[in-house]
């Protein structure tokens, strides 16, 4: 319990770092890729491995950013992140791709965000909704139950003289 302990308050001083305006770097996932979180506040619930981020919340890892009002972050007994749980007024980008929604939740074992709350994606003008959009990071596939969408087909090329 001490070791755990321990290992909690070296993620807060890693967390803080040398000055608490510079962003916050976590290890994630399989790859170790870090995510860099700007927030307005940060809390640590060591018993629970949860961080907690409110405020004005942005958190950045490789080509995808979310930003919302409430980020959470969750973590197994080891320290390892498994889940990050973005809530109110959540905003997603990555690669070509933007979304919104009431809450997302990101689980880094099996690479996929599913958006709930009103969720709303777009791939350039194409946009789709639905009540649960399930979002593949891997393969850039998205799954939406009870889908309503809006597709542009891109436009037939002609070739000159015919």
């Amino acid at each position: 319990m001490i070791k755990k302990c321990f290992k909690i308050l070296l993620i807060i001083l890693a967390l803080a770092g040398p000055g608490l305006a510079e962003p916050t770097t976590l290890a994630l996932g399989k790859e170790g890729a870090p995510v860099s979180v700007d927030a307005e506040k940060m809390e640590l619930f060591g018993m629970d491995n949860i961080v907690l981020f409110t405020g004005n919340v942005t958190a950045v890892r490789g080509e995808m950013s979310i930003a919302s009002e409430r980020l959470e972050v969750r973590s197994d007994e080891k320290g390892n992140i498994k889940t990050i749980l973005a809530t109110e007024d959540v905003r997603m980008r990555m690669a070509q791709m933007a979304a919104v929604a009431g809450r997302a939740e990101y689980d880094l074992e099996a690479d996929l965000v599913e958006l709930t709350e009103d969720p709303r994606v777009w791939r350039g003008r194409d946009a789709v909704g639905g009540e649960r959009i399930t979002i593949h990071i891997a393969d850039s596939r998205i799954s939406v139950d009870k889908a309503r969408a809006v597709l542009f087909p891109e436009e037939l090329k002609v070739p000159a003289g015919e």
